[in-house]
């Protein structure tokens, strides 16, 4: 019986990095389940993405974060032709794991992978959640991912970026510094709470034309530290959350007890959506964060992007 799982690892994940032994370690456990694939740069991944399509396997493990997690599946969309991916498992192997703990996808690649082999091997069938991916088009790449930002949201990845050393800890730190920075108008607060103006088009009709400190979007409730702006997300399917922050800032570090327990977004300075396309644009060129990758651009498309079963351990 030939091989029904694919695993696609970044090497240059921060946990892949630290731990090395954890990649041969997957190949020694699950080398006669699974198949390995370590594409160096995106050529390569778009063609390992195509003998994944070809071998036919039935699932495709991501194992590396968030931004891992976007690469793949935006490379696996551009060689799809229109064919349905495989069944995704997310091997939370990275440094940000937003998306699979939104999911409740708890573990670690070892134990997530080994339960994944276990139900293939038993010809069980693996418990599974639908979840709809983003399709963010900037008028040079498409890509797809779960969590979209511009703003104070791009704005924060590219300090917590700066701190050079990634960690959930350096990100709660970098999240309670601001806050205290704005309680007094500090440094911190001044670098990245710069509104920008946005004129935003949702499914055909202007939705908002105003400055914002950061516009939200994602099919996921969570983005990050436990925060769930999103809570809708589960709940429509065929479309996307998303978020308008006008502010003023205090008023977005006051909320943020309520977006921790999950409550509408009902307090003032916040203005929340449900769209099938989004259309956004700034008057200049601005920087903008998928699933923690930053990009930059002039104007951008959102959409529904494929559907992927997600595979839940």
């Amino acid at each position: 019986m030939s091989k029904q799982v694919a695993v696609f690892s970044n090497r240059r994940s921060r946990q892949n990095r630290l731990r090395p032994d954890l990649l041969a370690g997957l190949k020694t456990a699950y080398g006669e389940q699974a198949d390995f694939f370590e594409p160096e740069d995106m050529l390569a991944l778009r063609r390992d993405a195509c003998t994944v399509f070809e071998r036919g396997y039935r699932y495709l493990a991501i194992n590396g974060g968030d931004g891992t997690n976007h690469q793949v599946l935006t490379a696996f969309g551009e060689v799809s032709s229109g064919r349905a991916l495989p069944r995704v498992s997310l091997l939370r192997g990275g440094t940000m794991n937003n998306v699979t703990d939104s999911l409740g996808i708890r573990g670690t690649p070892m134990s997530i992978l080994g339960q994944l082999c276990a139900s293939v091997a038993s010809g069980s069938e693996p418990k599974l959640t639908r979840r709809s991916l983003l399709r963010v088009e900037d008028g040079e790449e498409e890509r797809l991912g779960f969590i979209f930002g511009t703003g104070l949201m791009a704005n924060f990845l590219k300090t917590y970026y700066a701190e050079g050393q990634t960690s959930p800890l350096t990100a709660a730190w970098m999240a309670a510094k601001l806050c205290a920075s704005v309680a007094v108008q500090g440094p911190l607060f001044e670098k990245l709470s710069d509104k920008e103006h946005h004129t935003l088009q949702a499914d055909g009709e202007l939705w908002l034309d105003k400055d914002l400190f950061c516009l939200m979007c994602a099919t996921t409730e969570q983005i990050g530290l436990g925060l769930s702006p999103f809570t809708s997300a589960g709940r429509h399917p065929d479309r996307f959350c998303a978020l308008a922050i006008e502010g003023p800032m205090l008023s977005i570090v006051t909320a943020l007890p309520a977006i921790w327990r999950a409550a509408p977004m009902t307090m003032r300075g916040f203005e929340e959506r449900l769209a099938q396309r989004l259309d956004v644009q700034l008057p200049r060129k601005f920087d903008y964060s998928i699933d923690g990758d930053l990009y930059v651009a002039e104007r951008i498309c959102l959409s529904m992007g494929p559907v992927l079963e997600l595979y839940i351990p």
